[in-house]
């Protein structure tokens, strides 16, 4: 669906190894495609993540909400 394209590619949301229910996941958002920012809320069981990216000239701004008692494995882009 086109939800998940946004949360999973976009935003880079995506269940971790050991992850059941978001409890723990993975942020690597795939920038690139001519989209400049990209942001999305996912409501799990233990709470919302948000994440949002952005292009600002020669960088990009990342942030990301971790709702308690759950982790989350980073994994940005490298620049070319």
């Amino acid at each position: 669906s086109v939800a998940e394209w946004l949360y999973k590619g976009v935003t880079g949301i995506s269940i971790g190894e050991h992850g059941a229910g978001y409890r723990h996941f993975q942020f690597a958002p795939e920038i690139g495609g001519g989209i400049n920012w990209a942001e999305t809320v996912l409501t799990t069981m233990y709470g919302e993540i948000r994440a949002f990216w952005r292009r600002c000239e020669d960088k990009i701004d990342f942030h990301l909400k971790v709702p308690v008692n759950t982790t989350a494995q980073i994994i940005l882009p490298v620049s070319q």
